[in-house]
Protein backbone atom coordinates (compact mmCIF):
# COMPACT_ATOMS: atom_id res chain seq x y z
CA UNK A 1 0.00 0.00 0.00
CA UNK A 2 3.13 2.23 0.57
CA UNK A 3 4.22 1.60 -2.83
CA UNK A 4 1.41 3.14 -4.58
CA UNK A 5 2.30 6.86 -3.26
CA UNK A 6 6.10 6.17 -3.38
CA UNK A 7 8.05 8.09 -5.77
CA UNK A 8 10.08 6.56 -8.23
CA UNK A 9 8.62 3.98 -8.43
CA UNK A 10 7.30 1.82 -11.20
CA UNK A 11 3.35 2.56 -10.94
CA UNK A 12 2.21 -0.52 -12.89
CA UNK A 13 3.89 -2.88 -11.26
CA UNK A 14 2.47 -1.59 -7.98
CA UNK A 15 -1.11 -1.97 -9.41
CA UNK A 16 -0.43 -5.41 -10.68
CA UNK A 17 0.64 -6.57 -7.49
CA UNK A 18 -1.69 -4.91 -4.85
CA UNK A 19 -4.32 -7.11 -7.73
CA UNK A 20 -2.74 -9.77 -7.40
CA UNK A 21 -2.92 -9.99 -3.56
CA UNK A 22 -6.61 -8.55 -3.78
CA UNK A 23 -7.25 -11.44 -5.65
CA UNK A 24 -5.32 -14.16 -3.21
CA UNK A 25 -7.33 -12.14 -0.34
CA UNK A 26 -10.48 -12.41 -1.82
CA UNK A 27 -10.42 -15.85 -2.96
CA UNK A 28 -9.32 -16.39 1.27
CA UNK A 29 -12.38 -14.47 2.43
CA UNK A 30 -9.85 -11.22 3.18
CA UNK A 31 -10.02 -7.71 1.89
CA UNK A 32 -7.05 -5.30 1.11
CA UNK A 33 -9.04 -2.14 0.74
CA UNK A 34 -9.22 -0.02 3.21
CA UNK A 35 -12.01 2.07 4.22
CA UNK A 36 -12.07 5.35 2.57
CA UNK A 37 -13.46 6.94 5.98
CA UNK A 38 -10.63 4.96 7.97
CA UNK A 39 -7.23 7.54 8.16
CA UNK A 40 -5.42 4.20 9.61
CA UNK A 41 -5.38 0.26 8.89
CA UNK A 42 -7.36 -2.08 10.81
CA UNK A 43 -8.18 -5.78 11.23
CA UNK A 44 -11.72 -6.96 11.54
CA UNK A 45 -10.35 -9.81 13.77
CA UNK A 46 -8.68 -7.77 16.09
CA UNK A 47 -10.62 -6.29 19.75
CA UNK A 48 -10.79 -2.41 19.87
CA UNK A 49 -10.97 -0.25 22.72
CA UNK A 50 -11.17 2.88 23.55
CA UNK A 51 -8.90 5.80 23.53
CA UNK A 52 -9.77 6.29 27.44
CA UNK A 53 -7.78 9.90 27.05
CA UNK A 54 -10.63 10.99 24.79
CA UNK A 55 -13.44 10.02 26.71
CA UNK A 56 -14.21 13.07 28.80
CA UNK A 57 -14.48 14.88 25.39
CA UNK A 58 -17.05 12.63 23.91
CA UNK A 59 -20.32 14.34 24.56
CA UNK A 60 -22.42 11.35 24.38
CA UNK A 61 -20.75 9.66 27.12
CA UNK A 62 -20.53 12.57 29.22
CA UNK A 63 -24.61 12.72 29.25
CA UNK A 64 -24.41 8.60 30.08
CA UNK A 65 -21.98 9.22 32.96
CA UNK A 66 -24.59 12.20 34.00
CA UNK A 67 -27.52 9.93 33.78
CA UNK A 68 -26.27 7.32 35.87
CA UNK A 69 -24.64 9.74 38.63
CA UNK A 70 -28.33 10.80 38.72
CA UNK A 71 -29.86 7.65 38.83
CA UNK A 72 -27.50 6.35 41.31
CA UNK A 73 -28.10 9.54 43.56
CA UNK A 74 -31.61 8.91 43.08
CA UNK A 75 -31.48 5.19 44.43
CA UNK A 76 -29.67 5.82 47.27
CA UNK A 77 -31.31 8.78 48.47
CA UNK A 78 -34.72 7.02 47.64
CA UNK A 79 -33.66 4.17 49.77
CA UNK A 80 -32.11 5.84 52.65
CA UNK A 81 -34.14 5.40 56.09
CA UNK A 82 -36.08 8.38 56.40
CA UNK A 83 -36.15 10.13 60.19
CA UNK A 84 -39.51 11.05 61.86
CA UNK A 85 -39.21 14.40 63.98
CA UNK A 86 -41.26 13.62 66.17
CA UNK A 87 -40.10 9.61 66.89
CA UNK A 88 -36.52 11.96 67.66
CA UNK A 89 -38.83 13.86 70.02
CA UNK A 90 -40.45 10.85 71.69
CA UNK A 91 -37.28 8.91 72.48
CA UNK A 92 -35.19 12.21 73.96
CA UNK A 93 -38.22 13.28 76.46
CA UNK A 94 -37.94 12.07 79.81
Amino acid sequence: MQLRDAPGVDHKAVDALIGKIEVEMLANGAALTLCRYSDEPFNTNEIIFPRRSEIPSHPPTGAFAALMRVAISGAVWGSWPKRSGSKQREETSP
